[in-house]
């Protein structure tokens, strides 16, 4: 029987953001179900993550026409981000989400490292600690120094840029009126037109919600 993705996702988190851009720039069919963030649904919780970690996001790939917490139904159940584009990218029947050559695979890898290590905890602790917003600029500039002169994150878009996107569309309107330096210098110009790139893409405009 065939199979589909069902993805549980909530509109406010970022990792759910990055997951259902890789599946619209796949091209492979999925189904949402939409989790409260703040009433996590219990079958979710228990069925569908076993792990008993982060709820969202959550694919399911199961059989065609079930439900996702229907106890009959073997499903492949994953809840890693990185881990869900990676298998969506193997799925792909447009556009390779991948880079084909060893690599660009190793630069992208070091991209969402230094965005997910670096770029990420410190917009997490200007947000909810009242951290200096200026701290984020090493950051930037730590993004910026891995592109290349034109492009996405790798050149083509891939994996790092859906990852990307969603944090960067959610920061950098936040922070950019505490961040003279960061206006009106040229210094970030790289970085700022990787960041139109990234918003300015379909996919994006799809599936970004304002909050």
């Amino acid at each position: 029987m065939s199979k589909e993705i069902t993805l549980c996702y909530s509109k406010l988190c970022p990792w759910t953001h990055c997951v259902e851009l890789a599946l619209i720039e796949s091209g492979v069919e999925y189904k949402r179900i939409e989790v409260d963030w703040n009433k996590k649904q219990t079958w979710c919780r228990l069925d569908v993550n076993s792990e008993g970690k982060r709820e969202i996001p959550t694919i399911i790939y199961g059989e065609i026409g079930s439900q996702p917490y229907d106890p009959s139904v073997q499903y492949l159940q994953l809840t890693n981000t990185t881990v869900i584009i990676e298998f969506i990218a193997n799925l792909t029947t447009t556009e390779p989400l991948l880079p084909a050559t060893p690599n660009s695979l190793k630069k992208m890898h070091l991209f969402i490292e230094t965005l997910t290590s670096n770029f990420v905890p410190t917009w997490d602790a200007i947000v909810s600690l009242g951290n200096d917003p200026s701290n984020i600029l090493p950051s930037i500039e730590a993004i910026q120094a891995l592109l290349p002169s034109d492009g996405y994150a790798v050149g083509q878009w891939s994996v790092a840029d859906a990852i990307a996107a969603p944090f960067l569309a959610r920061a950098i309107p936040c922070l950019k009126n505490d961040l003279v330096l960061y206006r009106e210098s040229d210094k970030y110009a790289r970085f700022k037109r990787y960041y139109v790139d990234l918003t300015s893409r379909d996919s994006f405009k799809r599936t970004f919600h304002e909050m």
